[in-house]
């Protein structure tokens, strides 16, 4: 390992401990979903995405907090909710499959509670393709919870209510093998809805564009469904 790779590495590893602390949360942990009682072939490994990376992409989300509802689906010990709380949203909700991760994650964010400008926050425990989107939620999040079919319903799901309730919104995508496919494709989430995307790679990590576009990067999506009322895909 070259010293300029150790470094990354030592930068990433103080900036995970940074926050664990500062936050007084614990989140570090991967787990198997089996692990906990869930078997669900949709459903993918628990995993927390890197502070660095998560804050970094919010910084590309235009929404005006104050009047936005931040959604973290598969939102496993809560990290993204904690983080998404230290920014003024008027509600960050949490969508989590299995029971004690899910308990896990409230715990998590009642340690942190003090820190945040956003005091409505919850961990919703549900599968999250019979989860129904609120009307004022504009900023999506996705850590490959969830692939397949469940995506693809998750999707339907807020492109209806995009549809209902016509406005920006935006879907963050870390490590978004199939969430960029779907929108690549189109028909769920209509192309012309989509007026800008952008890309964040992970930091401290090498770029991997070239053999993987969607590999240690965050795609963020930006969507206004306000001038277009065509029909979703059925």
């Amino acid at each position: 390992m070259s010293l300029h790779t150790l470094a990354r590495r030592c930068m990433l590893a103080a900036t995970e401990l940074y926050y664990e602390r500062r936050l007084g949360i614990r989140t570090r942990t991967q787990i198997e979903l089996a692990a906990v009682g869930i078997h669900d072939s949709e459903a993918v490994v628990c995993s927390p995405v890197p502070y660095a990376a998560f804050f970094r992409a919010l910084k590309l989300v235009g929404a005006q907090y104050e009047n936005s509802t931040f959604i973290d689906y598969g939102c496993g010990l809560g990290r993204p909710v904690c983080c998404a709380a230290l920014s003024p949203f008027k509600r960050v909700v949490g969508i989590e499959l299995a029971p004690k991760i899910a308990a896990r994650a409230r715990e998590n964010v009642e340690f942190a509670r003090r820190h945040f400008r956003c005091q409505d926050v919850q961990i919703v425990t549900a599968n999250a393709v019979e989860w129904h989107v609120p009307t004022d939620a504009t900023v999506f999040h996705f850590y490959n919870p969830f692939i397949g079919g469940t995506l693809r319903t998750v999707l339907r799901e807020i492109g209806r209510s995009m549809r209902e309730n016509p406005r920006l919104a935006w879907i963050m995508g870390a490590e978004p093998w199939q969430v960029g496919g779907l929108m690549r494709i189109g028909k769920i989430i209509p192309k012309s809805w989509q007026i800008e995307e952008y890309a964040v790679n992970y930091p401290f990590f090498r770029d991997m564009s070239l053999r993987d576009p969607d590999t240690n990067r965050y795609r963020v999506f930006v969507l206004d469904s306000r001038t277009d009322r065509i029909d979703i895909e059925d």
